[in-house]
């Protein structure tokens, strides 16, 4: 037959108890000291080593901000006209074709990150600027008009470290020609 014992409830707090066991044959045996050992509690983690050694326990580093976000120009629009190609922020040389009449566009610019942005307007072939605007808002129409064949709408995007790109438009407005 089994020996019975008596099971003592342990606390972390508790001290040692003895217990007293009784043999098969009836006579008692000496005590059995039981101990409580104090647990850890479940939500707070073992502290890590001031030595870093391998056996310590991994330490987690909270986020500081938000993740960092390349500053970049990623769309260029324009409601009239047709670009030569769909707006790459690695290209920097665009056509924008607008049908014979057309002297005006609506131009609008997308980001990513800290970016200020300016857009003017250069008249070929003396090259005077006027400017369309400056600090441009985000995805916002800005109206470009009195638009000339062979004329440039040029867009600076100036990151917050001072590095500039510069992208070009060249304007095409054909001119009617007779068909014979």
């Amino acid at each position: 037959t089994a020996t019975p014992t008596a099971t003592p409830t342990v606390s972390p707090t508790s001290t040692p108890t003895a217990t007293p066991t009784t043999s098969p044959t009836g006579e008692t045996a000496s005590p059995t000291v039981t101990t409580a050992s104090p647990t850890t509690s479940p939500t707070k983690a073992p502290t890590a080593s001031p030595t870093a050694s391998p056996t310590a326990a991994p330490t987690t580093v909270a986020p500081t901000g938000a993740p960092t976000v390349t500053a970049l120009l990623t769309d260029v629009t324009y409601t009239v006209g047709e670009p030569n190609a769909p707006f790459n922020s690695a290209r920097f040389d665009y056509i924008l074709e607008l049908v014979h009449g057309q002297d005006s566009t609506d131009m609008a610019m997308e980001w990513n990150g800290d970016i200020t942005t300016r857009a003017v307007y250069i008249t070929s072939p003396s090259g005077p600027e006027r400017t369309i605007c400056d600090d441009c808002p985000e995805s916002t129409a800005v109206p470009v008009s009195n638009l000339k064949h062979n004329d440039k709408i040029r867009v600076f995007a100036t990151k917050h470290d001072g590095t500039e790109d510069q992208y070009t438009w060249t304007l095409i407005i054909p001119e009617p020609t007779l068909i014979s």
